[in-house]
């Protein structure tokens, strides 16, 4: 399987900075250097740049709503609660920016956003309409990369970490109070701290340099305790770490300008997984889609002139050579049910030629919405879904599929 490019409107900005929505995984903001913050909210396929010229330092995605999103351009704050269509202010209770900011949430109810800049961390529970500081005594302002976990199921405790961009520190803020966390790390610029995204306990530090000391370090206790998991990882510099939730045996990590490494074993081997990417590759920052309903986990990868880039992180590399392009082979096409009539269940089977989000619907006759069949992002190809009928009355239905410009429909009956 390869990395896919289906955001690339924007090949050449320098992304080193993005958030993608949760709810709805067609919404992407990205910060970039120079041409501010570029927004989507159709998987790519058409972009646009609220903002006049400058650099785009940070942003975030509401997990909850995808139409609320916030980030930083220069030292300004822009919100909206509509998908980018009204520009709002960033909210009240931030002061005295003066320097880059960087936004990170929480991912369970309620969601919380965070922000820090120039000293300071900022907590909002609107949807960054108003803020709350939460430290008194400012902090050093090289302090940067926040990462963020929350506990689920009624745990509501919060751990934020504040690496030191370019210093030796590493600081936490642990449910109000501010605890040194950098012991057992070596010495150096702690880059960032990725959080695990369903353990709270668990987060990865990353140290960059190339001098073949370790750069990757875990901790499984909020960062009382860090270990290398380096293992035999090149001497190449690191940007960042996404682990799989499901298997924290499976990382990625991105770097400089080298492109991405994958580790099956937590850290102990890792191998290039550069399938789809071009050479030399420097990715700054990695989000991710969470789509535990169907067990995958997919990484969105914000580059250096390179556009956005998205895979599965299950997805190995293939270890076969010369393999030939599907694709071309391949038309946008929704088959009929098979069997139809149908009962309990029936197959319906489509392709795609390019990849991108796919959205399969199935409907009453009426036209009401019963559920979506797929909702997701898709590599070029052939696909499959089965659909039961158990809970559903003797009649006519509708499937319609969207993918890309292609959209159609076919109708289907289910007889008990």
């Amino acid at each position: 399987m390869n990395w896919n490019s289906f955001f690339n409107y924007i090949p050449l900005a320098k992304l080193y900075d993005g958030d993608v929505g949760t709810a709805n995984t067609n919404v992407i903001v990205g910060s970039t250097q120079d041409n501010v913050n570029p927004i989507t909210t159709n998987g790519g396929l058409s972009w646009k740049f609220p903002s006049t010229a400058g650099d785009g330092f940070s942003a975030v995605v509401n997990p909850e709503n995808s139409n609320n999103f916030i980030y930083q351009s220069n030292t300004i704050l822009t919100r909206t609660t509509d998908g980018g269509i009204t520009l709002l202010p960033g909210g009240t209770g931030v002061t005295g920016i003066t320097r880059p900011g960087n936004f990170s949430s929480d991912r369970y109810s309620p969601i919380n956003m965070y922000y820090f800049t120039s000293g300071f961390l900022y907590k909002s529970i609107t949807g960054g309409s108003s803020w709350q500081k939460l430290n008194t005594l400012p902090l050093s302002t090289l302090f940067s990369q926040i990462g963020v976990e929350k506990g689920s199921q009624g745990n509501t405790r919060e751990v934020i970490y504040l690496p030191n961009k370019f210093g030796f520190a590493l600081t936490v803020y642990e449910n109000g109070a501010l605890l040194d966390r950098a012991s057992g790390l070596p010495g150096g610029n702690k880059f960032r701290v990725t959080t695990h995204p369903r353990n709270i306990e668990t987060a990865f530090a990353i140290i960059p340099g190339t001098s073949g000391i370790p750069q990757i370090f875990k901790t499984k206790n909020t960062g009382v305790n860090w270990y290398s998991i380096s293992g035999n990882f090149p001497p190449v510099p690191v940007t960042d770490v996404a682990v799989s939730p499901v298997d924290s045996n499976i990382l990625v990590a991105s770097s400089m300008g080298f492109g991405f490494y994958r580790s099956n074993n937590a850290g102990q081997n890792w191998f290039r997984l550069n399938n789809g990417t071009p050479k030399a590759t420097w990715c700054d920052k990695m989000s991710f889609i969470d789509s535990a309903s169907i067990n995958k986990f997919y990484i969105v990868a914000f580059t250096n002139g390179r556009g956005v880039m998205v895979r599965n992180i299950n997805d190995p590399d293939s270890i076969q050579i010369g393999i030939p392009n599907i694709s071309s082979k391949l038309n946008y096409e929704l088959m009929q049910n098979y069997p139809n009539p149908f009962n309990p269940v029936t197959n319906i089977k489509y392709s795609i030629k390019a990849a991108g989000v796919v959205r399969l619907r199935l409907y009453y006759v009426s036209g009401k919405l019963i559920e979506d069949l797929v909702n997701e992002y898709k590599a070029a190809g052939s696909y499959s879904v089965v659909v039961s009928g158990l809970n559903l009355s003797s009649g006519i239905y509708f499937y319609k599929i969207e993918a890309g410009s292609f959209s159609t429909v076919k109708k289907m009956l289910l007889v008990k």
